[in-house]
């Protein structure tokens, strides 16, 4: 009777922790849900379900990535010049662009070679890594000619992608995963691409990662990735030369600048083809039209008349200084993009923030089970909480 007595204990113990375990993991898929601007409210509660259970693993990544379906169609597809592919996020895919506005559009209009778009939006390097090392990949390109260019485009956040394989699966990025070290090599890491899909666990993870990590492990790991990527390029097609395009630069890239290059890796900045030049952004951040139009032409310009003998190592690359805590922290469970300037000028604590939003996102997960009372209740507490939210004014009062 006393085993059957400790038996029932703790299996209520676990229940309950794994009921707080859900709803806190459900409070930090709400709080990302709203920092995208992919997403209008009201969410759906089995949306959470869905991205948690579904499109998870190896198999399920290697289906979503060769799924052609899923990509900017090929332009210039019946050229016989050879082809250039284009990897990256969602700078390289267009997000909130027209077809006619991409950089894949414009890179067809000036080189009139078939050029594949293969990326998506929240993806990394190690979405490079992995279509690279798939044969699959090597069956689609060479429909056309063999590539004369991959290009990647770098963003400073591809840094935190490669470690933490979470928060682009909400924006709509699937699949997201995650490479581990093996002595010399890179695994795909299948335990932390299950586990760490958790919103709740990837940002402990996250938060770990932003302030206990250093600089010089970051660019190692960034470093394996490019150099897979481009050895695995060269065991296919050994005249194509891989490219890095970097758009928003961070110290963990200019890091590892001129050891890429020795590997005849091509690196070039969008300051390097256009200066200091202002460009046009669209409101989250994103490249518009205007910015390819400046860029493209250079680009192409740069690499028809470059010369491997000419390249020399950048010396200011070891001074460059990058802060990733400030562009990682500052609250896991706020609303990053407004909750932090209101933290920044200390009009409101971070503790504060915080438990306002947490309300908040509970009152949206209630209010999408239909139980709008109570939703209610934690929306109105989030709102007294935070008065100087701007998207409580906008979002929470019915």
């Amino acid at each position: 009777m006393k085993n059957k007595k400790i038996f029932k204990i703790i299996t209520v113990n676990i229940i309950i922790l794994l009921i707080l375990f859900f709803l806190i993991d459900i409070t930090v898929y709400y709080r990302r849900l709203y920092m995208s601007y992919y997403y209008e409210p009201p969410f759906i509660a089995s949306s959470y379900f869905s991205r948690i259970f579904d499109k998870l693993g190896y198999d399920a990544a290697y289906d979503y990535i060769f799924n052609d379906a899923k990509y900017r169609k090929v332009e210039n597809k019946n050229s016989d010049k050879e082809s250039i592919v284009l990897l990256g996020c969602s700078f390289t895919e267009g997000a909130g662009l027209e077809k006619d506005e991409t950089f894949s559009y414009k890179l067809g209009q000036y080189t009139k070679r078939p050029i594949y778009n293969r990326a998506k939006g929240g993806w990394g390097v190690q979405h490079a890594l992995f279509q690279l090392q798939s044969e699959k990949f090597y069956d689609i390109i060479s429909k056309s000619k063999p590539p004369k260019y991959v290009i990647y485009t770098y963003i400073g956040d591809h840094v935190k992608r490669i470690h933490i394989a979470n928060e682009p699966v909400i924006l709509g990025g699937y699949p997201i995963f995650v490479y581990k070290k093996v002595k010399d090599n890179l695994v795909f890491d299948n335990f932390s691409n299950l586990f760490f899909h958790f919103p709740s666990l990837s940002a402990i993870k996250q938060g770990i990662f932003s302030n206990f990590s250093t600089t010089k492990s970051r660019a190692k790991f960034l470093k394996l990735h490019f150099l897979q990527s481009a050895k695995a390029l060269k065991q296919h097609y050994r005249d194509s030369k891989f490219v890095i395009l970097i758009f928003d630069g961070n110290n963990e890239i200019f890091q590892i600048r001129n050891d890429l290059k020795k590997e005849g890796i091509i690196i070039v900045t969008v300051e390097d083809l256009i200066g200091n030049k202002d460009y046009g952004r669209q409101l989250d951040g994103h490249p518009n039209a205007d910015t390819w139009d400046l860029v493209t032409p250079k680009l192409v310009e740069y690499l028809d008349n470059y010369n491997e003998e000419d390249v020399e190592d950048d010396d200011e690359d070891e001074n460059i200084q990058y802060d990733y805590k400030v562009e990682t922290s500052a609250s896991n469970f706020s609303i990053c993009n407004f909750d932090r300037q209101l933290i920044a000028k200390k009009e409101i604590s971070s503790f504060r923030a915080s438990i306002a939003y947490i309300s908040f996102c509970i009152g949206h997960f209630l209010d999408s089970l239909k139980l709008k009372f109570i939703a209610n209740i934690f929306k109105k507490t989030a709102a007294k909480l935070n008065p100087k939210n701007r998207i409580y004014e906008e979002y929470i009062i019915f």
